[in-house]
């Protein structure tokens, strides 16, 4: 005390004699300045005086002094990190006078600071009033709603009754809103007000600081500057300051700066401390500088506006229900009030007189309105019946309750979601000290070598060893000694392990902290982690050289870093290996008595050895190894009471406890043991018990597999823990992880739920967690288990109860509306029911306790539905048991009770309340039939029912007014009592129903949704990550489903099936014929000719012609309908054979090929480059694997799929690079793929350029010939009119002209205007494209296995001009096998590869290696009949597989499992190499394998294998040879592969990652393969055959130069001129890229092969083949490929095969198992497409013309038709379809490739089509108008018969023209019609088809019978069009375009 009074004496003088200084000196700086004394004591008079009238004012002076401190300067200097102005102002010391801080005792005037610098507090936003939560909950849409009715219905009330009134009912129902809107208010305010609560004791951290010389633990709040505060890891450090002392200190500043990385604090270049970082490591002392609002972290942290309303998951899921049921609501509402109105103006709702309500024309508007009125505010009521407003109300009480009593059980809850997780949780991983047991330390054993050291035996100890124990315990240590001077026990600090050490070593060996730090000098301390769990230190005794190094920490390390040891006499002895044992024998004895052992070593170095680094200071690196074993101790930590049995109550809960501790494994067990987490018997080698190392190095599969068992981790690190809980989750567990260490962090964040244990754990790990355990005690976790179960099953109970009164209210209230017309239960009532519920109910049942049945089941699955199969069991029972109570009551009551309507409308809703109060008892159970348990503790249960019926009575008898209710007596009480009471006996039956509890669909759907959202947290939080899902749907991720068919069928019933298209029905066809212009007006004028024809005739005969012709445009329409059908369905088949692609996947531990449509749901598939996805699924396993999501997403950059952050995969995408495997979760329109591919219009919808041609022509004639039709009925008129003027001498006029057009004759004119109307019409030409497209696909298809994806495709390929093919699958087979191997410089027969060939082992296995693992896919799917494994990728991996396998008889699993694959580098066509790094198991050798195009990878060697099998250096001579082989190899037109190595030295596993990018150079020439590829004998011909037809082909391949030459004169494509290799038509890809433009212009057409060509070389030269006016087709088997077509615009793609489903989906025609050979036989379809169509339009444009002229000449001059509209129609439908069909059958022939193609801009009528239409229209025209005018005396027959005649042989001269337009230039129309089969049999059809409508259909076509020789007649003149047909041929005409296609050239400029 004495020199405590003395200090302040000396700190009191200093004080004055600074503020005399400030008063003497004028003008002093503000900035910090030292004192120099000997110019004070110069400038000061020595009076005593003076001293004397300072000494009183002492205090002032002290804060005058303070307060020149420039505040702002100090903070700025800190916070910018400004260390030369603190140099400036004396350094931290400098600060440290400034401030006048004893750095070693501190401060002692804290109130004085406090009021000079201001608290270490922050302003906080100001806290939300009861105002802000009623605004908030009018919000709610129900609110709103409700609102918003209530207000209508209150106005609508008014209107009816009046204001005095008219408020009651629909006022009361305002008030009713207001009223919840209010309780849900307070409610909320007092939820956010104990969040608050919570807040502030979170954040109310304890801090270090030492005053008055004694450290202490105060409030982070009561921090002041000039505070020295202690700092350890996992701190927060409390305020801004600076750095005194300390070692090895790291604090990671991410949450201030932003920047994640550890910042390193020392005194001389780093000493700023900012508030709000963590110490990560190291420990050490602070100056507070600056506090509260003065540092940035107190500004960012009063900036931050805490939303202390988060929604729970529960909650959320909460209110999208009451969503759905809101709207539900209000559907049935605006269902009711439809109802009700229609009743209403019906006359079927009568008032309480009988009388109808509404009369029409007798009820006046005021009642029509006040009914309307009633209506309203009816319907209003079922939309308050419908919405459970109750529910939000009921969670926020719920979760205010639950929070409220898990505070009191010692557990603060820091985020909301925390409460429902915990109800969830299946495993807990808890740490040991603190948490297990008590933490209270206590040294129970000492060991001295081989010496157990008793108390008494202490004192026997050699000084020596004493010296050095007290430096290793007292040194080497972060705790503190505070001893008082009075002589009281010491006060010790820090962690409890080390105050019991520090304790013991006190009290035992007489331990001076204070001499100790006096004599010795600490040079560099290592501090104590989790990871390394030892600490050591360097110290240096003063006035020595010698430097002692000590260690202390965990036994068994400490012992390992041993070689010699010390007895208790100060001898120094070797440590032996029996000495060695003997030691780890005490310390696993020590263990298993639960002791933690605690070692100590020391190590000599002189100070010359020391190492120093370049700023005099101790480097870290010094000795530990080599130690001297100093001392061994054993402490003892109890367990906590009750620890073990709430460990069985959480292992009888579903719940595993896991035990992670740093401990060795001995300690562990019997701590394990003795908490009940492991039985006393159990063996440790049964896979229970691990360390931390071994689990560790499992493998991904051990510790999957292994981890379930695992319930105690020894001598774990943070890593291991965090690995513990990253397996757990995969596995599907729901994760809790409790500790208080910062090592816990990392843990805490991967957990479900994270729980720190004690309000005074580190910073780091309290911000981590999720809930803080105040007490630190197990037992507090079952507690928290309870009550998060506990919270969900309230919210469950509250929502049974309240739907229950939903349905109920919803359904009475509609049916009554509908049968009765008015509502049961009014809004106010209804109201009022739900306000009690909200309330009293949420309270009656939050206030039953957590009891243990709920220990009792399963954990709650978070995906599970809130609204369980047993749940709706209870709803609905209990609803439809008071529906049918409510509804007998409303129709019987009155009868029963024998009561008026008043008083029964009370009962009802008095029965309503009573069943709700009665069913609130059933709902305290979901699934027990015995809902009284317990119930006799729950006084607050009892009275809350209480209350609630004490309200009700008062609402019945009191309220009646406000609730539209009359007074009961006690018999009708006793009545609704008694009623309501049967629920009870109801809920007791129903609950011994069983209900199913399975909820895999719902979780099903969520899984969905997940994946198409991305959503990597609730993968993992609901499914537990991909092994999670995987479990989910029962798939097996290594060997795949079960591949029965009942297992697949399972799947597919569940899960659906892999397609997605929707066919378009026949309805969709038929609708858009009807949307034809030239179909609208035949219907037109149709239905004008049926309108006269009534009108003329009368209904019973005037329908007829009209009719008819009505009837042939509906069939016009069918037709046309059924074409598009069969077109579209064509496209579907195609679409489907697309589909057939074939996907490779893993079912029953076999690899398969299956179609794309097969794949289902827990398939394994495996993807590789240019693969689509096709299905949504997740990452198993891959390398390198990137995927293009571009036409999901519309982003164009590549997405890299990994497990860790992005393992969801896609339908749709492609996969741009790398290979893997995937887990299919979803399919078909399941798929966000699915959904978009349904709504793309199907390829038949689309319209062709020929057909864009040919309605452009259909219109132009339309337009030409619908003027005829006019002109004719002008014509008639004027002629009816000049025959009356003749007759009867009438004057012209035109009134006479209309009159003439109107009664009989009108019909006539009329008709016949429709005839010429139908006749102008082409409609056929719409329609023959359709039907010839139809056909050539089917044919096509069929016999040349070509499939259409675009139309257009065909026509254009009818006039390509040149053709770019590829080799692979389009000149060769679709085959390959090796014919010659290269070892180095020496080829290879079958014999080298035999057992006694002198091959070197080493180089087969780098050939197994480089072959088997430098691969896409391989599997052996072995069956019986076959030896060798079936091989799965392109034809040259399988060849080379193939190959290799059977001439080295390799077992390729062996080889797989043999070697551990690195990394991977796929292949693309623009590196034309792939390279893989592989490591052999049990060998430090990496080899890195490339294999690729030959001269690439000899451009990458630089050494070979020699002759005799040793590795050579390659020269550039050795070079140039193998170069020649290569040549040579090729010249015999093989493909050459190459393939190299190189092999890395000595790296381990850690250094794996150095090596992960391939290395390109130096490698070692392993073989070479010439791999032959063979071309079809009848190529060459077929090629001849385009080139003949003025179609050149050019051969684009990768290959080199002298196969893809030698390939070309095979084929055909170069001739024996162009063997010379300087020809020009063959270039290299590269040279003709550095060809200029022009010169590429000039040499395209010569060129005929470009060999080594990349897809950018392949893009220029369809550019510049277009830009020379080619029409250009071009053929890719790759997604490169299709790229560079679709980059260059070709005309069109065409795709070998479906390997690729991007180059299938963008091609146009897709040629399935052909090669050049069908593209040759697809050319030749284009020309006969566009040929048949030529026929098919001057067939149909003769009929046109012959009918139109006919019809015109005879209408005009005799007044009536020839040719009815009937038959004209009946001509046109035979023609269209029949004669479409005939003309479409032909096949090509080798005349059309004979042409040349036919130019884009030619017409499609050519002179030679006109020369034949015409002459053949001549001859119609002149027959029919002959048999017209003459028929009749020719024939002599009847005009009947003549009209009869002129129609028969109109057809039958169509008939035989088709035969004329079979050959549009050929007089020899009948050659190969013998063939044509189906054309003879159309014919034939078309002539019964006629025969029938002229005998049978005469009626209906106005014809008459005719007999044998009128039939010949007919016949003999139609085919008089055969001669005329030859003679017209003879005609020569020019070959001049007959006009521009304008059209064309049109649609060509658009584009």
């Amino acid at each position: 005390m004495e020199h405590r009074n003395s200090h302040q004496r000396w700190r009191l003088t200093s004080l004055i004699i600074f503020a005399c200084k400030s008063l003497i000196s004028s003008g002093f700086p503000k900035q910090l300045t030292a004192v120099n004394n000997e110019e004070l004591h110069f400038r000061l008079p020595r009076t005593d005086s003076y001293i004397l009238d300072i000494l009183p004012d002492a205090d002032e002076i002290h804060g005058s002094a303070l307060q020149r401190i420039d505040q702002q300067k100090l903070n700025q200097i800190v916070r910018d990190k400004n260390l030369e102005d603190l140099r400036r102002h004396g350094g931290v010391q400098g600060v440290a006078k400034a401030l006048e801080v004893d750095v070693g005792c501190g401060i002692n005037d804290v109130e004085c600071r406090r009021d000079m610098f201001g608290s270490n507090t922050y302003q906080k936003p100001p806290p939300k009033g009861l105002l802000y939560f009623v605004l908030k909950a009018f919000k709610y849409n129900a609110i709103s709603v409700l609102l918003a009715c209530s207000i209508l219905s209150l106005g609508f009330g008014i209107k009816e009754n009046g204001f005095k009134h008219g408020w009651y009912d629909n006022g009361s129902i305002t008030i009713a809103v207001l009223l919840a809107v209010v309780v849900f208010a307070v409610h909320n305010f007092r939820q956010s007000r104990q969040l608050e609560k919570i807040s502030s004791i979170r954040n109310n951290i304890q801090a270090d600081v030492v005053r008055d010389g004694c450290r202490q633990q105060i409030s982070i709040f009561d921090i002041v500057v000039g505070d020295v505060a202690y700092l350890k890891i996992g701190d927060q450090i409390p305020a801004d300051g600076l750095f005194l002392d300390g070692y090895s200190l790291q604090v990671d500043e991410s949450s201030i700066t932003g920047k994640s990385n550890y910042v390193d604090i020392d005194a001389t270049e780093n000493p700023f401390l900012l508030s709000g970082a963590k110490v990560v490591d190291g420990f050490g002392r602070m100056l507070v500088t600056s506090v509260g609002m003065q540092t940035e972290w107190g500004k960012l942290m009063s900036s931050i506006n805490r939303d202390i309303g988060e929604r729970t998951p529960l909650q959320a899921r909460l209110y999208k229900l009451l969503s759905s049921i809101g709207k539900i609501g209000i559907t049935v509402a605006f269902l009711v009030l439809v109802v009700l109105l229609a009743r209403y103006f019906t006359g079927n709702r009568e008032d309480n007189n009988g009388t109808k309500e509404f009369v029409s024309s007798k009820t006046n508007i005021n009642k029509t309105f006040t009914a309307i009125v009633r209506t309203v505010a009816d319907s209003v009521t079922i939309v308050v019946a419908a919405i459970p407003e109750g529910l939000p109300l009921a969670v926020t009480l719920i979760l205010a309750y639950s929070i409220k009593q898990m505070m009191a059980d010692q557990a603060m809850v820091r985020k909301l979601s925390a409460c429902e997780t915990m109800g969830s949780v299946t495993t807990i991983c808890t740490d040991k000290t603190g948490t297990l047991t008590m933490n209270q330390m206590k040294v129970a054993e000492f060991w001295i070598g081989l010496q157990k050291m008793r108390n008494d035996a202490l004192s026997t100890i050699a000084t020596s060893v004493i010296e050095l124990l007290n430096q290793g315990v007292g040194l080497n240590t972060i705790g503190n000694v505070y001893q008082p001077t009075s002589g009281a026990i010491p006060e010790f600090s820090r962690s409890p392990t080390e105050k019991a050490i520090l304790s013991w070593a006190i009290s035992e060996l007489n331990m001076d902290m204070d001499e100790l730090n006096k004599n010795c000098t600490i040079l560099h301390v290592e501090s104590f982690n989790s990871e390394k769990k030892r600490s050591g230190i360097s110290v240096k005794k003063k006035g020595e050289k010698i430097i002692h190094v000590h260690w202390k920490g965990a036994a068994e390390m400490i012992l390992a870093m041993c070689s010699s040891y010390h007895e208790s006499t100060g001898t120094m002895k070797s440590m032996d290996d029996d000495c060695r044992m003997k030691i780890n024998q005490i310390i696993q004895d020590m263990a298993a008595n639960s002791l933690r052992c605690i070692a100590f070593a020391y190590k000599n170095i002189l100070d010359e050895e020391f190492r120093y680094n370049e700023n005099k200071k101790a480097q870290q690196n010094w000795g530990e190894d080599g130690l001297t074993f100093l001392g061994l101790m054993g402490l003892k930590d109890p367990c906590r009471p009750g620890v073990k049995t709430a460990v069985k109550v959480c292992e009888d809960a579903g719940v595993s406890i896991k035990m992670i501790t740093g401990e060795n494994i001995f300690t562990a067990r019997a701590i394990a043991i003795e908490c009940g987490i492991l039985k006393a018997n159990q063996d440790m080698s049964n896979g229970e018990i691990v360390q931390g190392m071994e689990f560790r190095n499992y493998t991904e599969e051990e510790r999957m597999s292994k981890v379930d068992k695992i319930r105690v981790m020894a001598r774990s690190s943070d890593f291991d823990k965090l690995l513990m809980v990253r397996c757990l989750k995969r596995k599907g567990h729901v994760v809790a992880v409790t500790g208080d260490g910062t090592n816990n962090a990392p843990a805490f964040k991967e957990a479900d739920i994270g729980v720190a244990m004690g309000i005074q754990g580190t910073e780091v790990a309290k911000e981590g967690s999720d809930i803080v355990i105040l007490d630190k005690n197990f037992a507090s976790m079952a507690k928290l288990v309870r009550w998060g179960r506990y919270f969900y099953n309230n919210i469950q109970k509250f929502t049974q109860i309240q739907l229950t009164v939903n349905v109920t209210a919803l359904v009475i209230n509609f049916v009554a509306a509908v049968s009765a017309g008015e509502v049961l239960l009014t809004a106010v009532q209804l109201l009022w029911v739900n306000s009690i519920l909200g309330t009293l109910g949420t309270l009656a049942l939050a206030t039953d306790q957590p009891t243990n049945e709920l220990m009792e089941k399963p954990p709650v699955g978070r995906t599970e539905p809130i609204i369980t199969n047993v749940m709706w069991r209870n709803i609905i029972a209990q609803a439809l048991y008071q529906i049918t109570i409510l509804l007998i009551l409303q129709f019987k009551g009155t009868y029963i009770f024998k009561v008026n309507e008043k008083v029964k409308d009370t009962l009802i809703f008095n029965t309503f309340v009573l069943c709700q109060i009665f069913n609130e008892f059933n709902a305290r159970k979901l699934e027990k039939k015995n809902v009284f348990e317990g119930i006799q503790k729950n006084w607050l249960f009892w009275g809350i029912i209480g209350i609630t019926l004490i309200l009700q009575v008062m609402m019945v008898e009191i309220f009646k007014k406000f609730a539209d209710t009359e007074r009961l007596d006690w018999g009708q009480w006793v009545a609704c009592i008694g009623i309501a009471a049967i629920s009870w006996p109801i809920g007791w039956i129903v609950k011994c129903i069983p209900v199913s509890t399975d909820t895999g669909l719902y979780r099903y759907k969520g899984l969905n949704q997940t994946i198409k959202e991305k959503n990597l947290h609730h993968l993992k939080v609901s499914y537990s990550g991909v092994a999670g899902v995987a479990r989910f749907l029962l798939a097996d991720t290594v060997n795949g489903i079960s591949d029965s068919a009942e297992e697949l069928g399972r799947r597919r019933d569940l899960f659906g099936f892999n397609t997605y298209r929707k066919q378009k029905g026949s309805f969709h066809f038929i609708w858009e014929a009807f949307k034809d212009t030239s179909t609208l007006i035949a219907l037109g004028a149709a239905i004008l000719s049926l309108f006269f024809g009534i009108k003329a005739n009368g209904p019973k005969d005037g329908w007829y012609d009209g009719g008819s012709v009505l009837f042939t445009v509906f069939l016009v329409v069918a037709m046309s309908a059924i074409s598009k059908f069969r077109l579209s369905r064509q496209f579907e088949k195609t679409s489907n054979l697309c589909n057939i692609i074939q996907v490779e996947v893993i079912r029953g531990g076999h690899h398969l090929q299956i179609a794309f449509s097969e794949i289902v749901v827990g398939d394994v598939v495996c993807i590789n480059v240019g693969d689509q996805i096709p299905a949504d699924g997740l990452f198993l396993d891959c390398h390198s694997l990137e995927v293009d999501e571009s036409r999901l997403t519309g982003e164009s950059k590549h997405v890299a799929i990994d497990g860790s952050k992005n393992p969801f995969l896609l339908s749709g995408a492609m996969v741009v690079n790398g290979h893997g495997h995937m887990l299919v979760t979803s399919v078909g329109m399941n798929t966000k793929w699915g959904h978009v591919m349904n709504s793309i219009n199907h390829n038949a919808d689309q319209q062709t350029p020929l057909q864009a041609q040919l309605d452009y022509l259909s219109s132009f004639l339309c337009k030409v010939f619908l003027a005829i039709p006019f002109l004719a009925l002008l014509g008639m008129g004027v002629h009816d009119l000049m025959r009356n003027h003749e007759l009867d001498g009438s004057n012209p006029n035109i009134n006479n002209l209309m009159n003439a057009l109107s009664g009989m004759r009108g019909f006539v004119s009329v008709n016949a205007a429709v005839a010429i109307v139908v006749v102008a019409i082409p409609e056929g030409l719409p329609l023959v494209i359709i039907n010839t497209l139809t056909y050539s696909m089917k044919k096509m298809m069929d016999t040349h296995a070509v499939m259409v994806q675009k139309l257009s495709a065909i026509e254009t390929l009818g006039i390509a001009t040149t053709i770019c093919i590829n080799k692979t699958n389009m000149l060769t087979l679709n085959q390959m096998e090796v014919t010659e191997f290269w070892l180095g410089e020496e080829i290879m027969n079958d014999d080298a590869f035999s057992a006694g060939s002198a091959t070197a082992s080493h180089l087969l296995e780098m050939l197994q290696q480089a072959i088997i693992l430098n691969t896409v896919e391989v599997y052996d799917c072995k069956h019986a009949s076959e030896m060798l494994p079936l091989f799965c990728s392109s034809l040259t991996e399988k060849c080379i597989l193939s190959w290799v396998v059977s001439k080295l008889q390799i077992d390729v699993n062996m080889v797989k499992e043999s070697c551990t694959i690195l990394h991977v580098e796929a292949s693309n066509p623009e590196k034309k190499r792939s390279g893989v790094s592989t490591r052999k198991k049990g060998d430090k050798t990496i080899n890195i394998h490339w294999k690729g195009d030959a001269d690439m990878i000899l451009g990458m060697c630089s050494h070979y294998h020699g002759r005799n099998r040793t590795t050579k250096s390659m020269d550039e001579g050795k070079r140039t040879e193998f170069k020649q082989i290569i040549k040579h190899i090729a010249s015999k037109s093989l493909g050459c592969i190459a393939f190299a190595y190189k092999q890395i030295q000595d790296v381990e596993e850690s250094e794996e990652v150095m090596v992960q990018r391939l290395q390109e150079d130096c490698l070692t020439l392993l073989g070479l393969v010439g791999l032959k590829h063979p071309c079809p004998q009848a190529m060459s011909m077929e090629v001849k055959a385009c080139t003949d037809a003025g179609v050149n082909v050019k051969l684009i391949t990768e290959g080199d130069v002298l196969d893809a030459r030698a390939l070309a004169i095979t084929s055909g494509i170069l001739g024996p001129n162009h063997e010379d290799p300087k020809n020009e038509a063959v270039v290299e890809g590269e040279q003709f890229k550095n060809y200029s433009l022009e010169e590429r212009k000039e040499k395209v057409d010569k060129i005929r092969v470009m060999a080594r060509s990349s897809s950018y070389h392949k893009l220029l030269m369809v550019q510049c083949i277009k830009e020379k006016g080619h029409v250009i087709a071009v053929t890719c088997d790759g997604p490169n490929d299709l790229q560079a077509v679709k980059e260059a615009n070709a005309d069109v793609v065409i795709a070998t095969g479906t390997q690729y489903i991007q180059t299938k989906e963008s091609s146009d025609i897709i040629i399935l198992g052909g090669n050049f050979i069908s593209v040759a036989a697809v050319l030749k379809w284009g020309r006969c497409i566009y040929n048949n169509i030529q026929k098919f339009i001057q067939f149909q444009l003769t009929v046109n013309v012959s009918a139109l002229v006919i019809n015109s000449i005879v209408t005009i001059s005799s007044g009536e038709v020839p040719l009815t509209a009937s038959q004209l129609l009946w001509v046109n439908l035979i023609m269209d379809v029949l004669g479409a069909l005939a003309l479409a059958t032909e096949q090509p022939s080798d005349e059309l490739i004979e042409k040349p193609p036919v130019a884009r801009t030619e017409t499609l009528i050519t002179r030679v089509m006109c020369r034949n239409l015409i002459g053949q229209a001549l001859f119609q025209v002149t027959i029919v108008l002959t048999l017209q005018f003459k028929g009749v005396h020719i024939f002599q027959v009847s005009k009947k018969i003549n009209d009869t005649l002129i129609f028969n042989t109109f057809v039958f001269c169509q008939i035989f023209n088709l035969f004329n337009s079979r050959t549009l230039e050929k007089n020899n129309i009948l050659k190969g019609i013998h063939k044509n089969q189906l054309f003879l049999g159309i014919v034939v059809i078309a002539v019964v088809l006629q025969m029938m409508m002229v005998v049978f259909l005469n009626r209906f076509s106005n014809t008459e019978r005719l007999n044998l020789k009128q039939w010949s007649e007919c016949i003999g003149l139609a085919a008089l069009s055969w001669p005329i047909g030859w003679v017209v041929k003879c005609i020569p005409v020019s070959s001049k375009l007959l006009y521009h296609n304008h059209h064309f050239a049109s649609c060509k400029k658009t584009a």
